[in-house]
């Protein structure tokens, strides 16, 4: 069966959001190495900021922007509040205390989250699959912490809890932003907007020193600020566009902390324990029997003839 050629420039896409995605875990530690987690963030979203003007300026979007209704434009303020505020300072605070691998495994739980969030916002029954992949993945997530030791901590316990705290945060801006009815990229601008005025009012109000990056710092901080939350998000919506079905590019999200380990590894020196790679395999599982895990089941049975 042939291609079609849109599907094939979608995957080209997609591969490389997931790249770039897949880097960022690495950028967040080098920036985070001399800066504080709230000023770091300033100067992420700030970069990020500069790019979406870019863009928004060069589709000539701007004029679309007086459409917006005001509970359109309130539910982007609230989910800015989210995404970039809470989520990535809880995160970030999570990378300075956790080495790379973790903070970014534990982070990789929001698919499980979302889907529980989402069966008890709408009354639903939590269903088989989902119960098995919360077994799965939550069993990966106490492996990663406890380098596989599952009645201790090996890391910074404090960290453990943000970075899978992160995840409930991530999924509820999820959740939020589907009621948005706001072009993707302007409700991402209006997001990275809210947050940054946020991120200067808990600035001021934490009384953080506010110092000028270095040159990796700043490096690190356009880096994540384009990559993280700019010209990724771009490539990823572009490919879901293209697509002619969703499902031929959404697989490819799932190589992401796995090819992460790879940079990790040979950017930021960090030894990749066994425990890691062994837990983000089970959370990875978990995360397929979440949303595949129907299909996954009945396979089973049918083999196994029960």
């Amino acid at each position: 069966m042939k291609i079609p050629n849109t599907d094939k420039n979608a995957k080209y896409l997609a591969l490389g959001a997931v790249f770039f995605w897949a880097t960022v875990a690495t950028a967040f530690k080098i920036g985070l190495e001399k800066l504080e987690p709230a000023i770091f963030l300033f100067y992420v979203i700030l970069s990020s900021l500069l790019f979406f003007v870019g863009y928004l300026t060069y589709t000539k979007q701007w004029n679309t922007f007086k459409k917006i209704t005001v509970r359109n434009f309130s539910i982007a303020i609230f989910a800015g509040l989210l995404n970039p505020f809470a989520y990535y300072l809880i995160l970030f605070e999570a990378y300075d205390r956790l080495p790379a691998q973790v903070a970014q495994s534990l982070n990789y739980t929001w698919p499980i989250v979302l889907v529980l969030m989402s069966s008890f916002i709408n009354k639903q029954k939590i269903q088989k699959n989902v119960i098995w992949g919360l077994t799965i993945g939550f069993t990966g997530v106490l492996f990663v912490a406890s380098r596989g030791h599952f009645f201790s901590l090996s890391f910074d316990g404090v960290g453990i809890f943000l970075a899978i705290f992160s995840s409930i945060i991530w999924a509820s801006y999820w959740i939020i932003s589907k009621t948005s009815q706001i072009k993707p990229v302007q409700f991402l601008f209006i997001n990275q907007f809210v947050g940054l005025l946020a991120t200067v009012s808990w600035i001021l109000i934490a009384d953080c020193p506010f110092i000028f990056p270095n040159t990796q710092s700043l490096l690190a901080t356009l880096y994540s600020g384009w990559f993280e939350m700019g010209i990724t998000f771009v490539l990823w919506i572009s490919a879901i566009r293209m697509a002619s079905r969703p499902d031929i590019i959404s697989h490819f999200i799932y190589f992401a902390p796995f090819l992460s380990l790879f940079f990790i590894r040979f950017i930021l020196n960090e030894p990749i324990y066994f425990s890691t790679f062994i837990g983000l395999i089970m959370i990875t599982i978990g995360v397929l029997f979440v949303e595949f895990g129907t299909g996954i089941i009945k396979t089973i049975r049918k083999k196994l003839s029960i």
